[in-house]
C-alpha cells in the first residue's frame, strides 16, 4: 500500500510557536510553514468559505472548471508539451510518460470527470447517525468538511484535477503538490481552476499549488495547523519520509494487515489494463 492518510481535528491547535518545521530565515528565526508560507491564509479563509459554500455554488464551479478546461486545450496541450519534452530528453520510462500525457481526449476525460463529481449528492451535512438521550436532547453525527486538505502526488495531471474536484466538492480548500516532471502543466491546471472559481464566486485559493521540491513535501507533512488531512502518495522514498515525520493525532494508516483485521470480505484491487502506468486503487 503506498498512501498514507493523516488527519486530526477540524480546528486543530498549532505548535506553541506558531510555525511548522521549515527552514530558518536569515535571523535565524524559523520561516512560518517553509515553503507554504504564503499559502497558508489563504487556503485557511479558502476553507472557511467553502465549508459555507451552498451545493449548488460548489456543483457550479465544478462544472465551471470542466467548460474552462475545455475552452483552454491549447494552453494545456502547449505546457504539457514542455514537460513531455523534458521527460523523455532526460530518460523517464515509456509508463512515466503515458501518466504524463495531456492531449485533447485526456482533457476531455478530466472535464467530464469534474461534471462526474458535480452530479454526486453533496457529503456535507449527512447525517450518520443520530439518538436522542434520556433528557430528550437529539444528538446527530453529521458530515463536515475537513477544512485544507493536501495531496503530494507524482508525475499525474490528471490527479491535479481530480483531487480539486474531490476536495471542493467535499467544502475543502486543496493544497497540491505534484511532481517536478508534471510542473508546467499542474501550474496550468491550476491556474484555470483558480480563474474558474473566481469567476463562479468561490476564492482562487480554494485550489493553490506547492512548489515540487522535497523540501516543500516536507514542510506539508509538518503543517500541523494548517492541513487538516494530508495524503503522500507516491514511492518509498516518499513514504519512508511520511513515516519518518512525527505524526499529528490521531493517525490513519491503512495497509494489507488492517484490511485483514478489519475481516473484509471483498477486496477489489482496480487497474487499467491498458495503460499499465496507472496506479491501482483499493475499494
Amino acid at each position: 500500500m503506498d498512501e498514507l492518510a493523516t488527519r486530526h481535528a477540524a480546528e486543530p491547535v498549532p505548535p506553541e510557536d506558531g510555525r511548522a518545521d521549515g527552514p530558518a530565515t536569515a535571523d535565524g528565526a524559523p520561516e512560518p510553514w517553509g515553503a507554504l508560507g504564503p499559502l497558508a491564509e489563504p487556503a485557511r479563509r479558502a476553507a472557511r468559505a467553502l465549508a459555507a459554500a451552498t451545493s449548488a455554488v460548489k456543483d457550479a464551479a465544478l462544472r465551471g472548471w470542466a467548460d474552462a478546461l475545455e475552452a483552454r486545450v491549447p494552453e494545456i496541450v502547449e505546457a504539457n508539451t514542455v514537460d513531455m519534452d523534458r521527460a523523455r530528453a532526460g530518460g523517464v520510462s515509456a509508463a512515466i510518460l503515458d501518466r504524463l500525457l495531456i492531449d485533447e481526449p485526456r482533457t476531455g476525460q478530466m472535464a467530464d470527470g469534474l461534471r462526474q463529481v458535480a452530479a454526486l449528492k453533496d457529503p456535507v451535512g449527512i447525517v450518520l447517525d443520530g439518538w436522542t438521550l434520556p433528557n430528550g436532547l437529539r444528538v446527530e453525527k453529521v458530515r463536515v468538511p475537513l477544512g485544507v486538505v493536501g495531496v503530494i502526488y507524482e508525475g499525474r495531471p490528471n490527479v491535479t484535477v481530480d483531487a480539486a474536484g474531490l476536495g471542493v466538492k467535499a467544502g475543502n480548500a486543496v493544497l497540491l503538490r505534484g511532481s517536478r516532471v508534471a510542473e508546467r502543466s499542474n501550474a496550468v491546471l491550476v491556474r484555470i481552476l483558480q480563474d474558474a472559481s473566481e469567476a463562479a464566486g468561490l476564492p482562487a485559493a480554494a485550489v493553490q499549488s506547492v512548489p515540487p521540491t522535497r523540501e516543500s513535501a516536507r514542510d506539508m507533512m509538518r503543517a500541523r495547523g494548517l492541513i487538516d488531512l494530508l495524503i503522500p502518495r507516491g514511492g518509498a522514498d516518499l513514504i519512508e519520509t511520511a513515516l519518518r515525520i512525527p505524526p499529528w493525532e490521531p493517525l490513519y494508516r491503512l495497509s494489507a494487515d488492517e484490511l485483514v483485521r478489519m475481516k473484509l470480505n471483498t477486496v477489489d484491487v482496480l487497474f487499467d489494463r491498458d495503460r499499465p502506468g496507472t496506479a491501482p486503487a483499493v475499494s
